[in-house]
């Protein structure tokens, strides 16, 4: 039996450009230097790394505190490296028309019932169902 060994990567390192062919079909697998692509990226810029079918895979670097931001689908951010926390408000009403697609800027505090937060570090997933959330970067 094949031995493998799993490499986590960070945005202080990573290996940059390189697949490791295991015995698969290697075309069930889209591959994106998503290390690389953060750590050159300003905080909070959203850089779309592949896309499958409709959705559109982006990565962001958390710093700091982001704005408020929402859209009319449900969007998940996967934490690969550091933690974050990621409030969440439930809308009064819907801010972004339906069908619209990506996220949305918001200015200011936005109005509506606040649902809580999600602390999730290095390989937790959070979902915002369509909601208002932000993004606070904690300190590791």
């Amino acid at each position: 039996m094949a031995q493998y060994t799993t490499r986590f990567g960070s945005l202080a390192e990573f290996e940059k450009g390189r697949v490791d062919i295991i015995n698969d079909d290697p075309r069930h697998y889209a591959f994106s230097n998503v290390f690389d692509v953060a750590s050159r990226a300003q905080p909070y810029e959203k850089i779309a790394v592949g896309k499958n079918m409709e959705y559109v895979l982006e990565a962001v670097r958390a710093e700091g505190d982001s704005d408020w931001r929402t859209a009319a689908h449900d969007e998940f951010a996967l934490v690969m490296d550091g933690e974050v926390e990621v409030h969440l408000i439930q809308p009064e009403k819907q801010l972004v028309p339906e069908g619209k697609e990506g996220s949305v800027q918001l200015t200011g505090e936005p109005k509506g019932k606040k649902m809580g937060w999600v602390k999730a570090g290095r390989g937790h997933m959070a979902i915002e169902f369509r909601r208002i959330w932000d993004v606070h970067e904690i300190a590791v």
